[in-house]
């Protein structure tokens, strides 16, 4: 991979901001809130905690806007807009003292943070970086469980010490920091727009047939990569649920929370080993190999209870973070090409999106039916193995439709 510096470095450095302001902030650091909104409003930890699920579901409604709107005109402004209205969106929080305001801002923002989330950055990074794709969207994605792992700490004593509302003002300026050198960067959308070429040169042109078909979309294809990114939101689901397993297994309170931080650690290190595994051997290759040790951490959690072997299975389970984020993006580039790109990738982001959103509250339903987690974990080892049937099929129906996939 050729060396990044240049402009290149600054897009780079400028996605990993709007990833960390529209991924972090927006939801990694938002259970800090939880608790003390709820005891200082009077409302149930229930209706406050509905507030992620709306602005999540949300934000891939912004990231579909954005694909649409999203250009070298464009680009610029709607960066400023997006970031100005994701930071009244928080700051109006700190003053909101009604249910139905908390829902309203909280879908403001995460519309905002939808336009310039994901859809925006991982299009940005496929038309800057021909070569080392892999490895910019990996390091662009790791920077949102960076900031809930460098963060939330910081937050958290913000909140204790002089309340949740002065937390949302912290949280956007915060905001700001982070976005500001999307806005301030002498950056463009495309390469082209610069007068300057994608890093490691231009794709070759497209062939007779590849041109023929530029446009077209397999609805089985799409159909695949939808029941791809659900498969792999739902495994991501779990992880906050690590507490009560480990309670669930009689072991101490500390081993839960210890899974939690190992996951999240194993999260941001799974990510960027996927970018390299990926530049190197392909995003087929690397979902099958992150699949395959997700499936085997299912199995261990499931029939060896030891500490040790819980925090195991709980990096296990951080690389499942890679297949709905990085891996989602590859594998649209991949199946679809970039001409197709802009319109699928959000389709399969909804798809994360409202997965995740569903998983986080059917896994506690399971629980409270069967008493334990064994369905739960069953449900992420059979999806794994299903996963790889799904991605095999995948690839190899879009080897035999040619490249008009």
């Amino acid at each position: 991979m050729k060396k990044i510096k240049g402009k290149y470095l600054l897009v780079l450095l400028a996605m990993c901001g709007l990833t960390a302001s529209a991924l972090g902030m927006l939801t990694n650091v938002s259970g800090l809130f939880f608790t003390p909104m709820a005891q200082d409003l009077g409302l149930g930890q229930g209706s406050v905690s509905a507030t992620l699920t709306i602005s999540n579901l949300v934000f891939a409604v912004g990231g579909i806007a954005s694909a649409k709107i999203a250009g070298p005109k464009t680009f610029k402004p709607m960066l400023i807009l997006g970031t100005g209205v994701f930071i009244l969106g928080t700051v109006g929080l700190a003053g909101a003292s009604h249910l139905t305001l908390l829902y309203l801002l909280n879908g403001l923002r995460g519309f905002a943070a939808g336009v310039v989330g994901n859809v925006l950055v991982t299009t940005v990074i496929n038309n800057w970086f021909q070569t080392g794709a892999g490895l910019a969207t990996s390091v662009a994605m790791g920077c949102s469980g960076m900031v809930g792992a460098l963060l939330s700490p910081v937050l958290s004593a913000v909140i204790q010490g002089a309340g949740w509302r002065t937390g949302y003002l912290c949280a956007g300026a915060v905001i700001a920091l982070f976005n500001l050198p999307a806005i301030l960067f002498p950056i463009t959308f495309r390469p082209e727009d610069a007068g300057l070429e994608p890093l490691g040169g231009r794709p070759a042109p497209l062939d007779i047939k590849a041109a023929a078909h530029t446009g077209k979309i397999s609805g089985i294809l799409l159909a695949l990569a939808l029941v791809y990114a659900a498969f792999g939101a739902y495994v991501t689901a779990l992880p906050q649920h690590f507490p009560g397993i480990a309670g669930s297994y009689g072991l101490a309170a500390a081993v839960g929370s210890g899974m939690l931080s190992v996951c999240m650690i194993a999260n941001t290190a799974g990510k960027l080993v996927f970018g390299i595994l990926a530049d190197r051997l392909g995003a087929k290759r690397s979902i099958l190999l992150y699949s395959a040790f997700i499936a085997a951490g299912a199995l261990l959690m499931l029939f060896v209870h030891a500490p040790g072997v819980m925090f195991l299975t709980a990096a296990l389970f951080g690389l499942s973070y890679s297949l709905p984020t990085v891996g989602a993006v590859l594998v649209t580039k991949e199946l679809f090409g970039m001409e197709r790109y802009s319109r699928v990738y959000p389709k399969v982001n909804l798809s994360t999106t409202i997965t995740n959103a569903v998983a986080t509250s059917l896994i506690g339903f399971l629980y409270d039916a069967h008493g334990a987690y064994t369905l739960a974990l069953l449900l992420v080892f059979g999806m794994m193995l299903l996963q790889i049937a799904v991605v095999l099929t995948a690839y190899r129906r879009k080897a035999g439709d040619g490249p008009a996939a």
